[in-house]
């Protein structure tokens, strides 16, 4: 009897030339491709990228940034087949850029729009992000967690930060905070310092 994880990669496998010129147009295995991922566990996603100047696709198993779902994406990812074709990782990973920005019809924000205060909880970050035009929605919140793990990447973010307070910035106190690009050095800072 085959665990979940060995169905699934024996699943995708099967299935990696197909799914190496996957688009957004191809709904049936894209939903096939979720599914499979779904049958190992409820809370995981996955993520395609291709590789610049490469003939390398990317994979990204994550847990939506549920802490307690990290565990399930370990394990699934250290039974992994050795794929020539593809690059098959844990967890979104960071965006080394300095400024990303999300568009959609209800919200527009960007690196530029988010500044930071913190304070130490343990060996964890405890931060209030502050963010122009602050909706307070889900839409609004999972665009800052989107910017979040492409800054830090999803597992710094699982990980490295103990809580986050959600407030609408106020312009006028922007100099006694920090811009939203730093986090990232003070959470190598703080790694670092762990190690």
């Amino acid at each position: 009897m085959k665990s979940k994880e060995e169905q699934f990669w024996n699943w995708f496998t099967d299935n990696q030339e197909n799914l190496h010129t996957l688009d957004e147009n191809d709904i049936n295995l894209f939903d096939e491709l979720t599914q499979q991922l779904r049958d190992v566990h409820q809370g995981l996603s996955f993520e395609l990228s291709t590789k610049p100047l490469a003939c390398i696709k990317d994979l990204y198993i994550s847990a939506n940034g549920i802490k307690k779902n990290f565990p399930v994406v370990i394990d699934l990812i250290k039974v992994a087949p050795k794929l020539p074709n593809w690059s098959i990782k844990a967890f979104r990973q960071r965006i080394f850029n300095d400024d990303i920005c999300i568009s959609t019809n209800s919200i527009e924000l960007s690196y530029s729009d988010l500044f930071f205060s913190w304070t130490n909880d343990y060996d964890k970050i405890a931060l209030e992000i502050h963010a122009r035009a602050f909706q307070d929605n889900d839409n609004f919140i999972n665009a800052i967690y989107i910017l979040l793990d492409a800054l830090l990447g999803e597992y710094d973010v699982g990980t490295q930060i103990s809580c986050i307070n959600w407030v609408k910035l106020d312009e006028k106190n922007i100099n006694e905070l920090l811009p939203f690009i730093e986090l990232r050095r003070l959470i190598d800072h703080n790694k670092a310092i762990k190690n």
